[in-house]
């Protein structure tokens, strides 16, 4: 950098021999190519603290590697993409700012930030409001959060309907409430229509027109919003707007639907992997049974229960049931847990690859909450777990298992039939409670459920880990756990290692000791 912006910014130019001067560092051979491609990998911003006010890692490790040395420096300040990417609207003073957009001259610009109410940063709003009139046409990445709508202002609409032929990510975020556009439906659309390499729309408590063709090629598209929004795309026209993106990948939709009367039409997404909903329960149901896309799509859903008619839940039936198959098909060599929780708050059943939910993210997930709010809503969904039966569940070697039903429930055939569909399962992390129900069934039970009286449940299981129950109840470990121990013994299927790690059982170790072959393993001890 020049003296007078070394100075205007705080930053002095670093007199250094090395590494020139030492004839065995491996740096001075690298090649000019090479340098500019670490450089570039420093420079991205997505690791960053967006809060960050002063300069952050990227913005710092570009300025020190500028001035470590002549080469260096002749590198850094001749790639001008480089300075193009290190635009954040927090980070840094108004005269670093300039600095890096000078430096840019005419490359696609990153630019990034969060826009509060206080004063202090009323600078920084106007320099983020002069560089989209300014810079529109060559910003690459637009990422900026608003802390409160009035920051949002209505000079944006103009911008953001201005062509953007080199617009690649468009993510802004408004907390709080809605901010209306005035200009929905009329013309000029969103981009001009005019954005052929965008290939990610996020948008947050924002209504925008995004029926424009300017999203043909968008992979990533994220809509949050607040329920029951009138200014968001209805589900026949959400469903219209799918239709014309065949390259969508990756869906997420949070805001409920409204209804119309308008036909409904199914819509082929080829591509689409990855399927987010948070919707309430007669949306997220229409959509999915009108949605089709690629096989193995990973799903996570959740919905509320609320007055659910049941013709509605046939058609989430149907619905769950077509892409349960079609994931578990695609990714059955790698599915090897398994959850379900069914508690006084929600239903829910999940496969990850790994025992923790979601801890690999690489692992397709496929994740379904239905949250009830009383008996009878519970009461409604659970036949949905015969959703999961045409599947093939014998690669399942792992299966998380939790419940807490109301007072005045007891466990159904719905529960029991999806048990005992998972023949394979080896290692079973429960609850307390959840003991309770693989239990063999009192002698009054009705004759259907011989099968569950005369097998024992997970007939391969020899591991048992003991989690707190899902109440937080303080319920003692001994009443649910010998009878399981001894059913499952005299059953010719006995467990050999019982984990009570999450339990005190030290009462218990005596009469543990009564089975033959049970490693347990308990605070602090481990016995034999």
């Amino acid at each position: 950098m020049s003296d007078e912006s070394s100075q205007a910014t705080g930053h002095h130019l670093i007199a250094c021999d090395f590494p020139g001067d030492n004839p065995r560092a491996p740096i001075p051979t690298l090649f000019p190519e090479l340098l500019l491609k670490i450089f570039l990998l420093n420079a991205e911003m997505d690791n960053d603290d967006p809060d960050y006010s002063k300069f952050a890692a990227s913005q710092i490790t570009t300025r020190h590697a500028s001035c470590v040395c002549q080469l260096w420096r002749e590198v850094a300040l001749g790639s001008s993409l480089l300075w193009a990417n290190l635009i954040h609207v927090r980070q840094g003073s108004a005269e670093w700012r300039g600095e890096l957009l000078r430096r840019s001259k005419n490359s696609p610009l990153c630019v990034r930030g969060k826009i509060k109410g206080d004063d202090i940063l009323i600078e920084r709003h106007t320099f983020m409001m002069d560089l989209l009139m300014t810079h529109w046409s060559r910003i690459r990445t637009l990422d900026v959060t608003f802390k409160r709508p009035y920051l949002f202002r209505q000079e944006m609409w103009a911008v953001f309907q201005r062509p953007a032929p080199l617009l690649q990510s468009f993510t802004v975020l408004i907390r709080k409430e809605i901010v209306v556009t005035e200009t929905v439906g009329l013309h000029p659309p969103l981009f001009g229509d005019n954005a052929p390499s965008l290939r990610e729309f996020i948008c947050r408590s924002i209504s925008l027109d995004i029926g424009s063709r300017c999203l043909s090629n968008v992979r990533r598209l994220n809509i949050t919003g607040k329920k029951r929004d009138r200014t968001l795309p209805t589900l026949s026209k959400m469903l219209q707007v799918l239709a014309g993106l065949p390259f969508l990948e990756e869906l997420f939709l949070a805001y409920a639907f409204l209804t119309t009367s308008a036909p409904l039409s199914p819509v082929d997404l080829p591509r689409l992997h990855e399927l987010s909903l948070d919707q309430d329960f007669d949306g997220c149901s229409a959509f999915l049974d009108h949605v089709y896309p690629q096989d193995g799509c990973s799903l996570m859903i959740r919905v509320p229960v609320n007055n659910v008619p049941e013709n509605r839940v046939t058609r989430m039936h149907r619905a769950l049931s077509r892409l349960t198959r079609s994931w578990f098909q695609k990714n059955k060599n790698t599915a090897r847990h398994l959850g379900l929780s069914i508690t006084n708050r929600a239903f829910c059943v999940w496969y990850n690859g790994s025992p923790v939910r979601h801890e690999d993210i690489d692992c397709p997930f496929f994740d379904v909450q239905i949250d009830c709010e009383n008996a009878r809503e519970l009461a409604i969904v659970l036949p949905l777990l015969g959703a999961f039966s045409g599947c093939h569940l014998n690669t399942i070697t792992s299966f998380t298992f939790e419940i807490a039903l109301f007072t005045s429930q007891n466990s159904d055939s719905n529960i029991r039939q999806f048990l005992l569909s998972l023949s394979s399962v080896q290692v079973l992390v429960a609850s307390l409670d959840a003991l309770d129900v693989l239990l063999p069934l009192p002698e009054n039970q009705s004759q259907t459920d011989v099968e569950y009286l005369s097998l024992p449940v997970f007939p391969l299981l020899h591991t048992l880990k003991l989690t707190k129950n899902a109440t937080h109840s303080t319920r003692p470990v001994e009443p649910p756990l010998l009878p399981f121990l001894t059913w499952r013994a005299n059953a010719h299927a006995p467990l050999k290692t019982l984990d009570l790690r999450e339990q005190p059982a030290a009462d218990l170790l005596i009469e543990l000791a009564k089975f033959p072959g049970l490693d347990v393993l308990c605070r602090p001890y481990i016995i034999a």
